[in-house]
Order: C-alpha cells, then sequence, then structure tokens
C-alpha cells in the first residue's frame, strides 16, 4: 500500500506542476516535472502507510498546488533565500501532508489495528482532536527548525559567511571555490558579466525576486538597465512584474 500511494502521490504532484507551468509559462518545462514529482514525494511520506489511494491522490493534489504557488508567488515575497527550493518542494507538502493524514487515516490499515494509538481520520468518521494533534505537530516543527536553522546559520555567517558575491554566482560555485567544473559545457560568453552595469543588472534581478523595490530603485540608479538579461534570460522588468512591483 505504501509504495502503491507514493507513486500516486509522485505521479499526481507531477500532473499539477506540468499543468500550473504550462498555464502560467506557456511551455511544459523539465524542471517543473521533476519539482513536481519532490513535491508529491514530500507530501505522502507521513501517510503513505495507512491512508487509501483516494487520499494519496489528495496529497499529491494539495502538496503540489501549495508548493508551486509558494514557490512562484510567495518566496520572492517572503524574501526566502531558497536556491533548490526546498521549502517549496518539501516543507510546504510535508506540512499539508501531514495535517492531511488527520483526514484520512484509516486504522484497519495500521500494522496493528487493535492499538488506539491513532483514530480514524475525519473522512472515515474520526473526530476533530486528531486533527489538532496535527496542527500542534506541524507547529513545533516549525519552531524547531527555525531556531535550529537560524543558530546554525548565524554560527557559518560569523566564521565562513554565507554570501558570496555577485561574479561567484556568475561563474558559479564549483569553479569559484572548487577550481573545476561540476557540469562538462561551457557558458556562453554572454552569462559573464563583461561590465560594472552588467553586474549591477544580476543584482536588480535578485532584488526584483525578492520584490526590494528600495534596492532597485538604487540599482537602477547607478545605471542598471531593467530590460537587459542576465544569464537565465531573465530581465528585472521580467521579475517585477511577476511580484507586482511595475506600478512602483
Amino acid at each position: 500500500n505504501a509504495l502503491i500511494n507514493t507513486h500516486i502521490s509522485a505521479c499526481t504532484g507531477t500532473l499539477v506542476w506540468t499543468v500550473l507551468s504550462r498555464i502560467y509559462d506557456k511551455k511544459f518545462k523539465i524542471t517543473s516535472i521533476m519539482s513536481g514529482a519532490l513535491a508529491g514525494l514530500a507530501g505522502v511520506t507521513g501517510a503513505s502507510g495507512f491512508v487509501p489511494s483516494q487520499v494519496a491522490f489528495l496529497c499529491g493534489s494539495v502538496g503540489g498546488v501549495s508548493s508551486f504557488y509558494f514557490a512562484r508567488f510567495l518566496k520572492g515575497r517572503l524574501r526566502v533565500d531558497d536556491v533548490l527550493d526546498v521549502t517549496a518542494l518539501q516543507a510546504v507538502p510535508g506540512f499539508t501532508g501531514v495535517i492531511l493524514v488527520a483526514f484520512g487515516l484509516r486504522r484497519d490499515m495500521l500494522a496493528d489495528p487493535t492499538k488506539r494509538v491513532f483514530d480514524n481520520g475525519l473522512f472515515f468518521g474520526g473526530s476533530a482532536r486528531f486533527l489538532g494533534w496535527q496542527l500542534l505537530l506541524v507547529t513545533v516543527v516549525i519552531a524547531w527548525t527555525s531556531v535550529a536553522t537560524y543558530a546554525t546559520m548565524w554560527v557559518i555567517d560569523k566564521t565562513l559567511g554565507t554570501n558570496i558575491s555577485a561574479d561567484f554566482e556568475v561563474i558559479g560555485l564549483d569553479l569559484a571555490e572548487h577550481g573545476e567544473r561540476a557540469y562538462d559545457c561551457e557558458p556562453s560568453k554572454k552569462h559573464v558579466p563583461q561590465t560594472e552595469y552588467e553586474t549591477i543588472v544580476f543584482e536588480m534581478c535578485d532584488a526584483a525576486m525578492c520584490g526590494d523595490v528600495a534596492e532597485l530603485q538604487r540599482l537602477h540608479k547607478q545605471g542598471g538597465n531593467a530590460l537587459m538579461a542576465d544569464y537565465d534570460g531573465r530581465t528585472p522588468m521580467h521579475l517585477a512584474a511577476c511580484n507586482g512591483q511595475v506600478d512602483r
């Protein structure tokens, strides 16, 4: 049952991300397909062994939708510095999956159904008390990981540092830190900043992604071109439009 549910949720998350990517980007992106699969896997992790397949489908659907919109709209507004979208693809669907356990769990699917450790989920006649425990669990996990992550990053920031220069971002940490390329390919010359103004454009893209209007205005006054593309083909104007910053 756990194996089937894992596949169902992963496939559902993949389908959700693919459809939403087509709606918003007008393309079927491989990265979206992979991201959807990860979101679906995270969404069903807490429930795979003791929910029916219909609930696994729900875990993949809810986890896929919530992770997509967090990655696309909320991450920048919340100023979450998460290049790999770990928060969107693991934390968000993981939390929704844990909450859905309180709706879809069936005691007869447990290894020992006679133990009164769990009640049935709300879909199968359970009480709201189970949902309350799951919400408390999510709250405790968020609090613990927030404090532990902040403490860990504080130590790293005070010792090794957490930020890198815009030039290092363009070159890549594989080459800048390790002296070799992780992938056997040479980037196009247009991806390497040739002037100070191109570097400013890259910084403008980061500011636009985070919705930092004040930083955008400051960089624009330094000569940054809002219509110039960075190494990913993005422009500050496009990113600002995605975050609703154009009218400012």
